[in-house]
């Protein structure tokens, strides 16, 4: 349903700005906040808003503070008006609560609708007046004749009340005697004919000629139950089948029993992913015991000698998560670790604000001071960096399109609400760079923003840098 069926916009937005500029010159001061800032902060929001197809008409035309209310809390809810136009958001949730306050106030102060004036009617009055006469007159004659009346009614009352019992009733049961055609259907198998034959049965000496009548009725009986011998060709048709389903029940008995053998041995090992999972943590947490650090390569090799499979890229995700990456192949427990959060997550925060141009994000591969960081029992680098971030960080994270070993991603605020495909948006539009797909493709992966030269939904995000770039 669109906003012009929700709302009423018939107001003239020039009356209504107008009017809250009176409001604000009479009316209180207003807390932190310049006045002027107020109605260029509304023109430009209700700008934006129409662009983004938040409400279809100005902010001026909502006169109502439901409807108001409403475009308002979309205003504040949308992620990207509030990370893209930072100050505009801020300076508009104040002002919409004055704006709000405003239009109640309006609401309010608008007078009460004069009751309506009573006109006389003159013929109205006149009907009336003679109604009440006719009703006077009437009044005084009934109670001679209302006596009578009941003393007449009461004997030809039942007069009338006899007659109509049988005129309209009596028709109406005649349709009962109906059944009697059904009399005649229940008499057409009448049975009792055959019975009269029994009777003739004794004069068998007598009509001897009637007993060769007779055999000709068995006659066409007996075609009628030649008609039930007919199944009778299908039942030999039907045993001879049979045969060779004894004979393949013995062959199909040994074929069935490998082949449920391996079902009932799946059916008592659960394959659900996330038994799968719990098998492979506990292959790492037994490792932990055996080795503090070591290689992706020495831990699939005992997973092969654990289990005799191998699960390459399953293996990897997990040893990311439950373990420290101190290099491109080698993991590390967090016993051989100590970390100061507090000094690393301020050197990563200076380090952004000093390079990051008011950004909350910054590239991984940026990174060139992780030797100053403290020491940690590791010497630092970005693959440690990575894993810090992702799991001991206290102000910060990583988003990366996936796992890779290339350092792919960037290092974010915990803040930071943006996804990865619009931190790339981001990024795009703060290149300054043509926006054709394949130069964009290979700018974000010459700077390491993507390690693919595929990038899923790159439509959508060059679409969305072309408005981050149509509106600063």
């Amino acid at each position: 349903m669109s906003e012009k069926t929700l709302f009423s916009t018939n107001v003239e937005p020039l009356s209504t700005k107008f009017s809250f500029m009176e409001w604000l010159i009479n009316g209180p001061t207003v807390r932190s906040l310049d006045k002027k800032v107020i109605i260029p902060c509304i023109d430009r929001v209700s700008q934006y808003a129409m662009d983004k197809k938040i409400c279809s008409a100005s902010l001026w035309e909502y006169d109502n503070h439901l409807d108001f209310q409403f475009i308002y809390d979309k205003l504040l809810d949308s992620k990207m008006f509030r990370f893209m136009k930072s100050e505009l958001y801020s300076t508009f949730r104040t002002v919409g609560l004055i704006y709000l306050e405003f239009l109640r106030e309006k609401e309010t102060a608008k007078p009460a609708a004069p009751p309506p004036t009573y006109k006389p009617n003159k013929a109205l009055e006149t009907k009336n007046i003679a109604d009440k006469v006719k009703q006077l007159q009437s009044a005084a004659a009934p109670p001679p004749q209302t006596e009578p009346v009941k003393s007449k009614s009461k004997p030809p009352a039942p007069k009338q009340k006899e007659p109509p019992k049988p005129e309209p009733q009596a028709p109406k049961q005649k349709e009962p005697p109906k059944p009697e055609p059904q009399a005649p259907k229940q008499t057409k198998p009448p049975k009792p004919e055959p019975q009269a034959t029994k009777q003739k049965e004794p004069p068998k000496p007598e009509p001897q000629a009637t007993k060769q009548a007779e055999p000709p009725k068995p006659e066409p009986q007996a075609p009628k139950q030649k008609e039930p011998p007919k199944p009778e060709p299908q039942a030999p048709k039907q045993a001879e089948p049979p045969k060779p389903e004894l004979q393949a029940k013995p062959k199909q008995i040994p074929k069935s029993i490998p082949k449920q053998l391996p079902v009932q041995k799946n059916a008592n090992t659960d394959d659900s992913p996330e038994v799968k999972d719990a098998n492979l943590k506990k292959i790492i947490a037994e490792y932990c015991k055996i080795a503090d650090t070591f290689t992706l390569d020495e831990l699939l090799a005992y997973e092969k000698e654990q289990t005799g499979t191998v699960h390459n890229r399953k293996m990897a995700e997990l040893a990311h998560q439950m373990l420290v990456r101190i290099d491109k192949e080698t993991y590390t427990t967090e016993k051989t670790l100590t970390f100061d959060c507090v000094y690393i997550d301020y050197e990563i925060k200076k380090f952004i604000q000093t390079t990051a141009n008011n950004r909350q994000y910054l590239l991984i591969k940026s990174f060139n001071n992780v030797a100053d960081f403290p020491d940690c029992g590791k010497p630092w680098n970005l693959f440690l960096l990575e894993s810090y971030c992702q799991r001991f960080s206290k102000m910060f994270t990583i988003k990366i399109p996936a796992m890779n070993a290339k350092n792919v991603g960037v290092v974010a605020f915990k803040d930071c609400k943006l996804d990865y495909n619009e931190i790339l948006a981001d990024v795009i539009a703060r290149a300054n760079i043509s926006l054709e797909t394949l130069t964009v493709i290979r700018f974000l992966h010459k700077n390491g923003y993507t390690n693919k030269l595929k990038i899923p939904n790159i439509a959508e995000i060059i679409q969305e840098a072309a408005y981050i770039l149509a509106n600063p």
